[in-house]
């Protein structure tokens, strides 16, 4: 990925979690004020979980052995700037956006 990107990678991996999601949403307030839905979501990675492979992961973040710090460190070694995020109402992935050096 780093040797064929210009700039920047923005890549998507899987998250199985338990997952607690609200989001307000007023229409005419959220369309007064323009700005984004107010969402406070709370993630618990299954790190007691040991990951057997299904057909489509030979592993999922989260899981024993496979924590966002640990990708994190991993994906460092070969980009400058790695920032994640999940994305908005669907907390099963986690995006990573990377810098190339």
């Amino acid at each position: 990925m780093k040797r064929v990107t210009k700039k920047t990678i923005i890549i998507s991996l899987p998250y199985p979690c338990i997952n607690f999601c609200f989001a307000l949403k007023i229409p005419l307030i959220n369309l007064i004020i323009k700005k984004p839905i107010p969402t406070i979501m709370i993630r618990i990675p299954k790190f007691w979980q040991k990951h057997t492979f299904d057909g489509e992961h030979y592993w999922e973040l989260g899981k024993k052995d496979y924590s966002i710090k640990k990708i994190k460190n991993i994906l460092k070694k070969y980009f400058k700037s790695v920032k994640t995020t999940p994305p908005l109402m669907n907390p099963y992935h986690e995006f990573f956006i990377l810098k190339k050096h």
